[in-house]
């Protein structure tokens, strides 16, 4: 396998401080305890989340094609956009609109 440089280490931790400075999550920052709030501040958490596994998602995908070595990586992007934008974005607007709607 390939050695993985010292330095790489350093780029994650200082990633990591970023998307906590950014998301400000309540569990580090305090904000959002009003009970009022419970609603959005689980809504916000549960994007957070998904956001984050999004992220390892997308940065997995790179090791994959490294991986892969029966098919060319244009093959493998072109795979994963394609998947993407024509079966889970419509999957995901149509699960959305779902949850959003009134119930009948």
């Amino acid at each position: 396998g390939e050695r993985v440089p010292p330095h790489v280490f350093g780029c994650l931790t200082l990633c990591m401080i970023g998307i906590g400075l950014i998301t400000q999550p309540t569990f580090l920052f305090g904000h959002g305890t009003d009970p009022v709030d419970a609603d959005a501040s689980a809504r916000y958490n549960r994007g957070m989340l998904f956001a984050f596994g999004s992220a390892v998602v997308g940065g997995l995908l790179p090791v994959c094609v490294r991986k892969s070595k029966e098919c060319h990586w244009a093959t493998v992007e072109l795979v994963s956009a394609l998947c993407s934008s024509v079966i889970l974005t419509p999957v995901a607007l149509v699960v959305t609109a779902l949850r959003s709607s009134p119930a009948a």
